[in-house]
């Protein structure tokens, strides 16, 4: 049988934080299908109170009874119980408090299959720090660019929220991949941007027939428009500093570009960084889009902006690296942008990168200072960290993380 019981039932409660009282003796009951909302200014006690009902802060005083179990004096054992009963979507990062960042996030990116730890590594990097998609669809906002057609999901991707009413389903919802125009300083700029790659079932990145058939559907449109040049644009992880300017990174699909490119500012081309020998590789749809534009006649240069190596697990976004990367693409299309709205984010991005690299011990962050002095060489000449140094302060860096116990 059912209970007609309340499923949240609160007498009396003292609410306490650190010893503190925030909230005193409350009082209140929510009903089976009730819909309550809980607002209050910063400081409130709304947290708090949220907590003590799943019992990840103890009830000192009062009576408190969720779905059926009592919280006053609950023990450890019986939580989980309880949370099963419960649905809660967390508004911050919510980790495995005996994980590193990245583990929590390799976590979570095993369960669809990924296995290989440097693959996720890289795949980190175009998840989290999405440099590419901040760049390009910041200029979009700033050219007022308009929505003009978009891929039809249904080839490419699975649903990543269904609703469903009073048990029919009203609506999927697809990740999108739309186009976008506007016409600034005599140029015709047509804008791309999705929100996922399309990969195909087991692989990791953009890459099979369903990747291959996007990309060839976005230069459909560049083709059918004209289209002189094509940009792509991501991430480069990088023996690089938080506190230092971002370079990007550039790989034409000609030759004949490459003499432009080294005219950029703040610029480099892949080829010429020290201790790859002229090769690289781009994974996803960025790398695949150069090539299939490079067989259908297109002049196309990827441009990436780097990350420095240790930031790469965190679960941040690194607007600093998309400022760099819309900065040379503004000034490949001799376009004027205002880049305020992007440094007010990455102002707030660096404030919270601090505070993280301020926790790491003090002799593995001597070492991390040491990357504010790389400089991008041939690779005849010696630069200031070695092969053998880069292992080391990354080996340092995760045995930091292992004691730690927690990655944020």
């Amino acid at each position: 049988m059912f209970s007609n019981e309340p499923v949240v039932k609160v007498t009396d409660a003292v609410i306490s934080q650190e010893g503190r009282s925030v909230l005193d003796k409350i009082s209140f009951e929510i009903e089976k299908g009730e819909l309550v909302f809980l607002v209050g200014r910063t400081g409130s006690g709304k947290s708090s109170l949220l907590k003590t009902l799943y019992a990840d802060i103890p009830l000192r005083l009062g009576e408190i009874t969720v779905a059926g179990s009592e919280l006053y004096g609950i023990k450890k054992s019986k939580v989980p119980a309880l949370r099963r009963k419960l649905g809660i979507i967390f508004q911050d990062f919510q980790l495995f408090y005996d994980r590193t960042v990245a583990e929590n996030i390799f976590f979570v990116m095993k369960a669809p299959g990924w296995k290989e730890r440097s693959l996720m590594k890289t795949r980190l990097a175009e998840l989290l720090m999405r440099v590419g998609i901040i760049a390009v669809d910041t200029l979009r906002g700033i050219l007022e660019a308009e929505e003009f057609g978009e891929i039809e999901p249904w080839d490419f991707f699975y649903p990543k929220r269904v609703l469903i009413r009073k048990g029919v389903l009203e609506y999927l919802e697809f990740p999108s991949s739309k186009f976008y125009f506007k016409r600034t300083g005599g140029k015709d700029i047509i804008f791309f941007i999705g929100e996922e790659q399309p990969t195909e079932v087991g692989r990791m990145y953009a890459e099979g027939r369903k990747a291959f058939h996007m990309a060839n559907l976005v230069l459909d449109v560049a083709e059918k428009f004209k289209c002189r040049r094509v940009y792509t644009s991501g991430a480069a992880v990088a023996l690089t500093h938080h506190t230092i300017k971002p370079r990007v990174w550039a790989v034409p699909n000609s030759e004949s570009l490459i003499p432009e490119i080294r005219g950029y500012g703040n610029t480099v081309l892949m080829s010429d960084i020290e201790g790859r020998g002229g090769h690289g590789n781009i994974t996803g749809l960025n790398g695949l889009l150069l090539g299939v534009a490079k067989k259908r006649g297109f002049e196309a240069i990827c441009l990436m902006g780097e990350i420095p190596v240790y930031l790469q697990g965190l679960p941040l976004s690194y607007p600093k690296a998309s400022k760099s990367v819309l900065e040379v693409l503004s000034h490949s299309l001799k376009i004027e942008v205002n880049l305020d709205k992007l440094d007010e984010l990455d102002q707030e991005v660096q404030r919270r990168i601090e505070e993280f690299y301020q926790q790491i011990p003090l002799e593995i962050r001597g070492q991390l200072d040491r990357l504010k002095h790389v400089a991008y060489a041939q690779p005849a000449e010696p630069g200031p960290i070695t092969e053998e140094e880069e292992k080391r302060i990354m080996e340092d860096v995760e045995k930091f993380f292992q004691k730690r116990g927690g990655g944020g």
